[in-house]
């Protein structure tokens, strides 16, 4: 890029089918296509001027020579000292931003009053997580949750028993091992009378087999 004042700044633009078009950029955004000619139809005839338009954030425009000699004319110059025009426009840009500047910061408050409203909010703010601490704790005195839920728990009874004097646990316990002594005992002697029954049948259906010569051991 070749300078243009203290802050655009300009080159060879080339694909767009013209080989005399100069590219320039980082035009203020006073800038017009007037101002632009000005500046530079001292190297040639210019044919046009296309320059964007705002809200683009740093403005660029297309200068198309009728000849490329303007256009080497113009590339050869190391540096081109912008017009009067444009010099007019970039300070009335500048006084334009420094009075918004100025503007917006008549808006904002003092830095005391900022720092009363800071404290009270602040102050505010604890009184609020005091209040909510002591609601928990007067909630939590009550069986209930941070919430204000109680919960209800079912609590068994629990069984009476009642203790027998040592002398009649101990003849009960005796009651009940004669019980299941005896009932031992009468299992045994009927297992014993149901052997020695299928035992005499046996020997009788063996002693029958006998007699009918039917009897095959093996």
């Amino acid at each position: 890029y070749h300078a243009l004042g203290a802050s655009a700044y300009f080159k060879e633009h080339r694909g767009t089918g013209s080989d005399s078009t100069l590219f320039v950029v980082n035009l203020p955004n006073t800038a017009t296509t007037a101002s632009l000619r000005q500046v530079f139809n001292q190297f040639g005839e210019i044919e046009a001027v296309d320059l964007d338009q705002p809200p683009y954030r740093t403005r660029c425009a297309r200068v198309i020579f009728s000849e490329r000699a303007s256009l080497k004319l113009a590339l050869a110059a190391v540096e081109i000292d912008d017009s009067p025009l444009l010099r007019r426009e970039a300070e009335v840009e500048r006084s334009v931003v420094k009075r918004l500047v100025t503007a917006h910061e008549a808006t904002l408050p003092a830095s005391d009053a900022l720092m009363v409203a800071a404290d009270k909010c602040m102050a505010l703010f604890e009184q609020e997580e005091n209040s909510e601490v002591e609601r928990r704790a007067v909630l939590r005195a009550d069986g209930a949750d941070d919430d204000g839920f109680i919960t209800v728990t079912h609590k068994r009874k629990e069984r009476k028993e009642t203790v027998a004097p040592a002398g009649k646990k101990k003849k009960k316990d005796l009651e009940l091992k004669n019980f299941y002594r005896h009932q031992i005992r009468e299992e045994k002697k009927d297992k014993l009378l149901e052997l020695r029954q299928r035992f005499e049948e046996d020997k009788a259906r063996i002693a029958k087999l006998k007699e009918a010569r039917k009897f095959r051991p093996y």
